[in-house]
């Protein structure tokens, strides 16, 4: 298994399952919240950006910019006839094997 970084939405992933077949990346999708502001306009806005006159209307989420999508585009092959993945995005780093995520320990260093 190898570890790599997502350059666009900065996700973390081994690029094989522990079963042994290749995984497919796709970024997750930007939350955003429709909200009417006090003078009536609408408007589509970051969570952090909702101020305590809007009205939150809706959650929505919107398609990441420059996303990468691992999953086999069927219709765009390589000279070989292999697909081709669906987006690149920003592409991917690979992250060393000696690298290890500390998890659940705020305390350690």
């Amino acid at each position: 298994m190898s570890r790599v970084r997502c350059r666009t939405c900065k996700g973390e992933y081994d690029t094989t399952t522990a079963d042994g077949l290749p995984y497919m990346h796709v970024c997750p999708p930007v939350r955003a919240i429709k909200v009417r502001h006090a003078d009536g306009t609408r408007e589509i806005v970051a969570p952090e950006a909702v101020v305590a006159t809007d009205e939150q209307i809706a959650e929505i989420y919107l398609p990441r910019k420059q996303g990468r999508d691992e999953r086999p585009d069927l219709e765009n092959r390589d000279a070989r006839g292999v697909p081709r993945i669906k987006a690149e995005g920003r592409g991917v780093t690979p992250i060393p094997d000696d690298v290890v995520p500390i998890v659940g320990l705020p305390d350690a260093v």
